[in-house]
């Protein structure tokens, strides 16, 4: 998915619906795909006070950090800077510094159906999956940062850095009540893989014998079972990878917020039985 045109400037831009961040959560423009996700990329976390002051200046820093105050920073997140000339450090993180984070458009999308009958048995299923698009999980701005009054997330309590603990496998920054920009800029911490594949819909039926059935003059029963959407195989944290296109704005708006799961509702694991017949 590539953008050919918006305009006779080859660097104009539009920013999508901004739900909680600063500014739009995606951005479209010539030669990037529609909707693609816009944000700073993380590299780590600030080990300790020496990383903070060899480190270009932090994002939410309005000076360069000295001995006295690189404690402040240390367990915070560290973005990549890339807002120089050509693509190079400059020294300091901004807004400038954020880049494309992901896309929300699959490489690949496919679905299989499949039948077998046996006697008087029949049974049919589909199958659904993309794969290579991200989801932009915006759920994660209220269960994983101090932002909102509210219930959170035990990802929170079990993968944040933590002064003098083993840090490998944390994902969110050390807790910090104070901390009210980490979460309300976009980073590349909101993306995910938006991979799956799901089991969309089992039928399995039974067709009665004639013989059975005449004496109650039908002339034909079938009775069945449907599930659907019983099994999803994805690495997305979110309630359900296969969200539905959130409507924001008029016209073709909602193009400008594709991949973003803002908590819409899941699709719902049902099961049905139901009969067929004809006298």
């Amino acid at each position: 998915n590539t953008v050919l045109r918006l305009s006779d400037a080859d660097d104009f831009f539009i920013y999508g619906y901004g739900d909680r961040f600063d500014i739009g959560e995606t951005r479209t423009m010539k030669g990037h795909p529609i909707s693609e996700f816009y944000g700073f990329n993380i590299l780590g976390f600030y080990e300790n006070e020496q990383d903070v002051l060899n480190s270009p200046i932090p994002y939410n820093a309005a000076d360069a950090p000295t001995a006295e105050n690189a404690l402040a920073f240390v367990g915070k997140y560290k973005y990549e800077d890339v807002s120089g000339p050509e693509g190079k450090p400059d020294g300091r993180i901004t807004m400038d510094d954020r880049k494309a984070i992901g896309s929300p458009h699959p490489d690949l999308i496919f679905g299989l159906n499949g039948s077998l009958t046996y006697k008087n048995w029949d049974f049919t299923m589909f199958w659904y999956s993309t794969i290579g698009n991200q989801i932009l999980n915006n759920t994660k701005f209220f269960t994983d940062f101090p932002l909102f009054g509210g219930n959170r997330s035990t990802r929170m309590r079990d993968l944040s850095w933590k002064m003098g603990a083993d840090n490998s496998k944390a994902q969110l920054p050390i807790l910090d009540s104070q901390d009210g920009w980490t979460g309300a800029v976009l980073n590349s911490y909101y993306i995910e893989d938006g991979s799956f594949l799901r089991l969309k819909n089992l039928v399995l039926g039974y067709t009665f014998p004639k013989k059975i059935i005449e004496k109650a003059t039908i002339s034909n029963l079938r009775v069945y079972i449907q599930a659907e959407n019983i099994l999803t195989f994805t690495k997305y944290t979110g309630l359900d990878p296969e969200i539905t296109l959130r409507d924001t704005g008029t016209g073709n708006g909602a193009d400008l917020s594709r991949g973003i799961d803002g908590g819409g509702w899941p699709n719902t694991m049902r099961f049905l039985f139901g009969v067929n017949f004809a006298f």
